[in-house]
């Protein structure tokens, strides 16, 4: 009888016994025997929170949207949704076990399936539709950091989200909305946390502004021009 250690590694596994003489050589003819292959599954999600400010960086946690941008306006259209995919990794960056339940939230808009399962990749996805809430800054600076308590003295209650002045006019735009997921698991301590991160998607509204303007309007031969093309909407 033997006992089999998974490690650090998760994967398919297979143990071969072999037969050896005094010395260790395998005997000849070889005399072996296999067991059938099983699995090696991750463990529960990892998040560090040694950085308790900033406790993404090392979060075994990422969010990914596709598209970024979605048409707030166009209830029930393919513009209006965004798919918003997780992945979720243990200490050793193993894909956590399949079935491992996420919890999604939005400060804009509304998922349709608030909790994904993982696949055997670690991954699993929802989909954000826009609608109301509609998303501005009022509502979506901040949010609430699931690990404030006793559990992590200092910890801030909140977290400030990265605000975006994309058209450069010196004011953060509304139409952000934060997409957050997480799911529990454990810190660099094997303490029990909530691992979590979050994204996000910008709900665009009908253009409202619309302009053309060249750097030049009077061309002589093999002269350039440049062409700018500005277009926003109300936000």
């Amino acid at each position: 009888t033997v006992s089999f250690h998974s490690g650090t590694k998760a994967g398919a596994v297979r143990i071969e016994a072999v037969v050896v003489d005094s010395i260790g050589t395998a005997i000849t003819p070889r005399v072996a025997s296999e067991t059938t292959q099983f699995m090696v599954y991750g463990g529960p999600a990892y998040m560090d929170m040694s950085n308790l400010n900033d406790p993404f960086t090392n979060s075994r946690m990422k969010l990914y949207t596709g598209p970024i941008n979605i048409y707030a306006n166009h209830i029930g259209s393919d513009e209006n949704k965004s798919t918003v995919t997780v992945t979720v990794a243990d200490r050793y960056n193993n894909p956590v076990p399949p079935g491992t339940a996420v919890y999604f939230t939005t400060t804009g808009g509304y998922i349709t399936n608030s909790t994904g399962y993982t696949d055997e990749n670690g991954m699993a996805s929802v989909t954000l539709f826009s609608g109301n809430p509609f998303p501005t800054l009022l509502n979506s600076s901040t949010i609430p950091n699931p690990n404030y308590g006793a559990s992590y003295p200092g910890s801030p209650q909140t977290f400030t989200m990265p605000q975006h002045d994309l058209d450069g006019n010196g004011q953060n735009n509304n139409g952000i909305a934060v997409v957050t997921a997480r799911t529990e698991g454990l810190d660099q301590n094997g303490k029990n946390v909530t691992v979590w991160n979050y994204t996000q998607v910008i709900f665009s509204m009908p253009v409202a502004v619309f302009s053309i303007a060249s750097s030049s309007y009077t061309l002589n031969l093999g002269q350039v021009a440049n062409i700018s093309i500005t277009i926003k909407d109300a936000n």
